[in-house]
């Protein structure tokens, strides 16, 4: 008998919802966890709307639950190519655990968390040179 891991996978469509494109853009994510393949997926949507706003990101967590270690290297990632492009990513509405996680981890030092999208665009807006610069 032959297992599907991912039949439960309960959003076929697109992973994120893109509420504002120019001069920043932000994006909902709409599944509520984020694992290894979600975090692939997730990975070239939001790659393609920094690109579509300047690499100036701002990324909603509202409506997850969950995220995994993957979605956090996924982060990580998206965090330097912005960076690459002279742009930033800021993050919002995270769970409280990843929240923690991202402070004891120090991640919170590269990648900003902001309170809500108002905070994110204000940060974002207000990005210093040398956050903004490769």
């Amino acid at each position: 008998m032959e297992f599907d891991i991912l039949a439960d996978d309960k959003h076929p469509g697109p992973l994120v919802e893109i509420q504002s494109v120019f001069p920043v853009a932000i994006a909902g994510v709409l599944c509520s966890a984020v694992r290894e393949r979600q975090a692939a997926l997730l990975a070239d949507e939001l790659a393609d709307a920094a690109r579509r706003a300047g690499w100036m990101l701002a990324v909603s967590f509202e409506r997850v639950e969950h995220l995994s270690s993957a979605c956090l290297n996924m982060l990580v990632d998206l965090h330097n190519r912005c960076r690459h492009h002279r742009g930033s990513l800021v993050v919002f509405g995270l769970p409280e655990d990843v929240r923690r996680i991202i402070r004891l981890t120090r991640l919170d030092a590269c990648i900003p968390v902001a309170t809500d999208s108002h905070h994110a665009r204000e940060l974002l807006s207000h990005a210093p040179p040398s956050i903004r610069a490769a």
